[in-house]
């Protein structure tokens, strides 16, 4: 049973790596992000539940508590037969997973802490109507911060380089971040990302949950033709050619000719019917963990 648990962690996590050229072309990338933020995160903590669960009968073994490992074995079962050696390599990985995941999100939390406290140093304005923080910088950002007095950070560089109206658009951008509450997707991937490393397509994940979001918050901030030409160009003024997130983001703002923007509507229903399966098993396998629990408790009484 832990097999299965370890082995529908995996599919859940990779899930959204394996979906990113659908992302890319997605009619409702905001269903995207909600069924891939949903998916790792699921996955993430599936996993983690299973590495404990394989490495309890060793644990409790050494802790002198034999009827415990025992029962842990019994519970569910074991990829390799619950050996030791399976047993206290799940241990030191699963410690690794959430240690390592407790430092990326806590690097992110400062970080954001750090640019909240930078702003007290800019000049603040009003942009698009919203409340915006400049600061001279070199760099060519805006970055929406979050708390409980949200405001937009932007370098002078970028307001120097911008068009009025492109400028807006891209605060507009940022508003939309804030408004779907984006920062909260984004710990969740950045906890994944950090936590899970050794696994190939996790940073394939993270991307893909990063397009969503980014694609997400384009979509709200171009309604009309003119914002979305206004989007497109400012992207055309930060991007570069090596950059996959801003070729993606244009690509979905200028589909190809002959085809529509709407061309994959279809495309969030797919992540939601490959989901479904996944958490159908996942609920099955709790459940006959569940009755197997109740029946060991029914045994010992």
């Amino acid at each position: 049973m832990n097999g299965v648990r370890l082995v529908l962690a995996l599919n859940l996590v990779t899930l959204p790596a394996l979906a990113l050229p659908l992302i890319r072309r997605a009619r409702h990338p905001g269903a995207w992000a909600v069924v891939t933020v949903f998916s790792i995160g699921a996955g993430f903590v599936l996993f983690e539940a299973g590495l404990i669960h394989a490495a309890l009968p060793i644990a409790f073994s050494l802790l002198g508590a034999d009827e415990l490992a025992a029962a842990c074995r019994r519970l569910g079962g074991h990829l390799l037969g619950a050996s030791p050696a399976f047993g206290a390599v799940a241990g030191f990985l699963a410690l690794t997973v959430a240690v390592r995941t407790v430092i990326g999100v806590s690097a992110s939390v400062r970080a954001n802490a750090r640019l909240r406290e930078g702003a007290v140093h800019g000049i603040r304005t009003a942009v698009a109507g919203h409340s915006a923080v400049l600061l001279p910088m070199r760099d060519r950002i805006a970055v929406a911060i979050p708390g409980p007095a949200p405001f937009i950070l932007v370098s002078k560089s970028l307001v120097a380089d911008l068009r009025l109206v492109e400028l807006i658009a891209v605060v507009r951008h940022e508003i939309a971040h804030l408004r779907r509450h984006h920062q909260r997707f984004l710990l969740v991937g950045t906890g994944v990302g950090h936590g899970l490393w050794f696994i190939p397509l996790v940073p394939r994940a993270i991307t893909a949950l990063r397009l969503a979001l980014e694609r997400w918050a384009d979509e709200e901030s171009a309604d009309t033709a003119s914002e979305r030409e206004h989007v497109r160009s400012a992207l055309h003024k930060l991007g570069t050619s090596s950059s996959t997130l801003i070729e993606d983001r244009l690509n979905a703002l200028d589909p190809p000719r002959g085809e529509t923007k709407d061309s994959s509507a279809w495309g969030w229903s797919v992540a939601v019917s490959a989901i479904v399966p996944l958490g159908l098993a996942l609920a099955v396998t709790l459940l006959l963990h569940l009755t197997q629990v109740i029946q060991t408790a029914a045994l010992a009484g």
